[in-house]
C-alpha cells in the first residue's frame, strides 16, 4: 500500500479539516486509510484505519482475550468464529482490539437480530436478550 502523508493546516480556505479529510477519503472507495491524529508539536496521540476487516494481529488478540464465542454458555473455540465488532463498524465502530471479539457463526447473526452486547472489562461482557434479560459472561483464562 502506497504511504500518502496529508496535512491539513486551519487557516487554508473555508473547509474545516475534517470535512476535506472525509472528502479525500470519500473519493478513494474501497481504499484502506491507516491514520495518524498528532498533537500541536507533531507527537502522535491516536492511530486508526478505515478497514472493516481485522488484521490478523488484532484477530490474534481478540482470541487470545476470549479463547471461546463470547456469548453466555458457548463453548465454541475462538479460532472457528468471526471476529465480530461490538458497535457495529457500519454504525461507526472502529476496527480496533477493544472493539473486536469472538462470536460463532450462529451468535454472530444472533447479535445482529436483537441481542444488545456490552463490554464490562478485558474477558467479561453483559448480553442484554430482546426480552431485557441480562447475562454475564465471565473472564475466561486464556
Amino acid at each position: 500500500m502506497p504511504f500518502v502523508n496529508i496535512k491539513i493546516y486551519e487557516g487554508h480556505g473555508k473547509e474545516r479539516k475534517d470535512e476535506i479529510a472525509r472528502r479525500v477519503t470519500e473519493e478513494q472507495v474501497g481504499s484502506e486509510w491507516r491514520y495518524t491524529v498528532t498533537d500541536e508539536n507533531g507527537n502522535p496521540i491516536a492511530i486508526g484505519n478505515t478497514r472493516r476487516r481485522p488484521t490478523i494481529s488484532q484477530k490474534r488478540l481478540a482470541q487470545t482475550l476470549n479463547p471461546t464465542c463470547v456469548f453466555p454458555g458457548c463453548r465454541m473455540p475462538a479460532r472457528d468464529c468471526d471476529i465480530d465488532h461490538r458497535k457495529a463498524w457500519t454504525d461507526g465502530g472502529p476496527t480496533q482490539e477493544h472493539n473486536l471479539v469472538p462470536l460463532c457463526r450462529h451468535h454472530h447473526r444472533l447479535k445482529h437480530r436483537a441481542w444488545r452486547l456490552e463490554k464490562l472489562v478485558v474477558g467479561e461482557y453483559l448480553w442484554t436478550s430482546p426480552l431485557g434479560l441480562t447475562y454475564f459472561v465471565e473472564a475466561q483464562p486464556p
